[in-house]
């Protein structure tokens, strides 16, 4: 059995190193630095991919539905009862603007291959709109440090 306290944890863990990282590959592009902006801000996004993976896992697990051993944030967000990806989408939309009513799910589908786009950074398809996964994520993941669901 998964102790929920500590996957909890991990969430937070994991968002705020990624933010530590994100604030210093910007410092370092300030700076003309490409090299470590692009080396901070690759580690900052696999750092996000981790989270928000672990994020949805530990609301599928505190709803007690089941899942695959998965890193698709895509697979996992569609197992969340409609009422929490309702929450979600409600938490979302200040932040998103007048968008269409189906980009949310648009832009989470593109968020399949997040984690593996990151890692193989060279391979990446570029599919994934980076300002809806900075959204996406910081929503997702201070709803389960907050532990609002």
């Amino acid at each position: 059995m998964v102790n929920l306290k500590l996957l909890q944890a991990d969430v937070a863990s994991f968002f705020d190193a990624a933010g530590l990282l994100y604030k210093y590959s910007t410092d370092a592009i300030k700076t003309e630095n490409y090299t470590d902006g692009a080396k901070y801000f690759i580690t900052s996004m696999i750092n996000f991919s981790l989270a928000s993976e672990l994020a949805l896992k530990y609301i599928l697990l505190k709803r007690e539905v089941s899942f695959s051993a998965t890193s698709n944030i895509a697979d996992l967000y569609n197992l969340l009862p409609n009422d929490d990806k309702q929450f979600i989408k409600n938490v979302l939309k200040p932040f998103i603007g007048n968008q269409e009513d189906d980009y949310v799910d648009k832009s989470i589908r593109n968020l399949k291959d997040t984690f593996l786009n990151w890692s193989n950074f060279s391979e990446y398809s570029r599919e994934i709109d980076v300002n809806f996964f900075l959204i996406f994520t910081t929503v997702i993941c201070q709803i389960v440090i907050n532990d609002q669901m």
